[in-house]
């Protein structure tokens, strides 16, 4: 007779990482900037710019967390995978904070040299960040959970 198949080995760490995956995919399509010139105002969304990036990176994440479940993937090379993508959103996202201004354009001209323009981070760039933070720190979390022994049972 044979074994039933192991269940899938779901964890928080799992499901917040997809969480934070789904989050940086979404936010991809939300409006990162906005510049206010005098009369108008400018919005930039994550795929005018690097959104693509972060939504691709966002769902490999969600893929290496379903193939450690699914497959016979490990989850520390899973975990790894999370903790890079995570933190490579995560940098894309705090360098397009960094260069706010450098994100807008308007036919190749950058509006900073505009003596009245206010340009600022929106929702779409916070999401981005914090949930590639989240990410990286939760793939690191794994990896160091999956290093642990596990702990003695106590009578």
């Amino acid at each position: 007779m044979t074994a039933a198949p192991e269940r899938p080995r779901w964890s928080i760490i799992r499901l917040g990482s997809l969480v934070a995956a789904a989050a940086v995919i979404a936010a991809a399509f939300m409006t990162w900037v906005k510049a206010d010139v005098v009369i108008f105002t400018l919005s930039v969304n994550g795929m005018d710019r690097d959104g693509p990036y972060t939504a691709a990176l966002g769902a490999a994440i969600i893929i290496a967390i379903l193939a450690s479940v699914y497959t016979q993937l490990s989850s520390r090379h899973a975990f790894t995978a999370v903790a890079v993508f995570g933190a490579l959103i995560a940098l894309i996202g705090f360098l397009t904070w960094v260069d706010v201004e450098g994100a807008v354009d308007v036919d190749g001209t950058e509006l900073e040299a505009s003596p009245f323009v206010s340009v600022s981070p929106q929702a779409g760039l916070v999401i981005t960040t914090v949930a590639g933070i989240v990410a990286a720190t939760l793939g690191l979390a794994g990896v160091r959970l999956e290093e642990a022994p596990p702990p003695e049972p106590t009578d």
